[in-house]
């Protein structure tokens, strides 16, 4: 649901904000998907939940998202 581009706006962002909130860490690469989305505020959203969920804080640069989560995020939060 929260890259799927076709779904409302309102209802990816209160995914995105679920997924924070309930620290669902194994959605960590969906959210990195949703940092390239075309409308502004989902990226956002999916910026600010990562940083929720991995306390770290690449804002919504997708690349650095995707290195870190492969070079230690996935070890150590899965």
């Amino acid at each position: 649901m929260v890259t799927y581009s076709d779904d409302p706006e309102p209802r990816r962002l209160i995914a995105i904000s679920s997924i924070a909130e309930l620290k669902i860490h194994r959605l960590v690469p969906a959210l990195i998907r949703a940092l390239t989305d075309q409308q502004d505020a989902i990226p956002e959203a999916a910026a600010r939940a990562l940083g929720i969920l991995t306390r770290q804080d690449f804002g919504r640069d997708a690349r650095k998202w995707s290195d870190w989560w492969e070079t230690k995020g996935s070890k150590r939060l899965l």
